[in-house]
């Protein structure tokens, strides 16, 4: 199913060192645990129960973790914000606290729209990053697009490689 796609104007952000947040414990969350890592932001997760991922990463030390519920007080001093649970309420609870203190927040559940922002799919290829976003009209589409891609600059590089040999 389709949502209609939402204006977005696409846009690279700079958080390295920036304090950043993941609400939500599972694996959508430690996705964007993740990508948040590889930006080299300074990573908070707060949620009261996370993965076994999650706990790894904070026992060796490379991200905070809180397995408690979500407060207002959470995204004081944040930069960013994810919103990753699989609680309605909450993901619009840490939305609305987001917006009365100018924090950019992501929700990763229906209410996407209410959010500053979306994630889209992307990676880095070398010194490439391809980022690829239906505006939120189908992560599935995005997502295969973005494989398709990744698959290509691959091949193009193991022809060059052979084309050199």
């Amino acid at each position: 199913m389709y949502d209609e796609p939402q204006s977005i104007m696409p846009v690279s952000l700079i958080i390295e060192d920036r304090q950043c947040m993941v609400v939500g414990g599972g694996q959508v969350a430690l996705r964007k645990v993740e990508s948040l890592m590889e930006a080299e932001a300074r990573v908070t997760v707060v949620a009261p129960d996370v993965c076994e991922e999650i706990k790894e990463l904070a026992h060796e030390g490379l991200i905070y973790c809180f397995e408690r519920e979500f407060t207002i007080a959470d995204v004081l001093n944040k930069y960013l914000v994810f919103a990753a649970t699989n609680v309605e309420e909450v993901n619009a609870a840490v939305q609305v606290a987001c917006h009365d203190r100018r924090v950019l927040c992501c929700r990763v559940d229906c209410g996407w729209r209410d959010g500053d922002f979306i994630s889209p799919a992307s990676f880095s290829y070398n010194d490439i990053i391809v980022s690829v976003s239906t505006g939120g009209s189908s992560l599935a589409e995005a997502k295969e697009i973005k494989n398709l891609v990744k698959a290509f600059l691959e091949e193009r590089e193991a022809l060059a490689a052979f084309e050199d040999e």
